[in-house]
């Protein structure tokens, strides 16, 4: 039609405000279930959180209980402080490395989670 610009090429996007962002996220922990755990998973590993603090027991499987009550201020900070640019110093579990975190994720379809949630395709980016 004349008169109406076209809708740009590339990936969607949503603007959402940080602080209904944060809101969104903290609603999460209202849920009982979880639908693309590993997003979670890797948000926590990658912020250093231990498989012990986010996993059932003696697995690599997101215990959806432990991890919603580490969704509050604390990780706020730890994501606003994270440097994703230089080295990081510390020792690392294998399942903290950043070719383990590429491999969690790989086979999400980016456009499927953010379809489903948009707080979980946030995040997905967001990592």
């Amino acid at each position: 039609m004349e008169g109406q610009p076209e809708a740009p090429a590339g990936p969607k996007y949503y603007p959402v405000h940080a602080e209904q962002w944060k809101k969104q996220f903290l609603e999460i922990r209202q849920n009982f279930t979880m639908k693309h755990p590993r997003v979670l998973q890797t948000l926590f590993y990658l912020l250093g959180y231990t498989r012990e603090q986010i996993c059932e027991r003696g697995t690599n499987c997101l215990d959806f209980k432990l991890a919603k009550e580490l969704i509050n201020e604390q990780l706020f900070q730890k994501m606003g402080s994270y440097q994703p640019l230089g080295s990081r110093e510390g020792d690392f579990f294998d399942y903290q490395k950043i070719s383990f975190l590429r491999s969690n994720i790989k086979e999400l379809d980016e456009e499927k989670v953010q379809d489903f949630s948009l707080v979980m395709g946030k995040l997905l980016s967001w990592i």
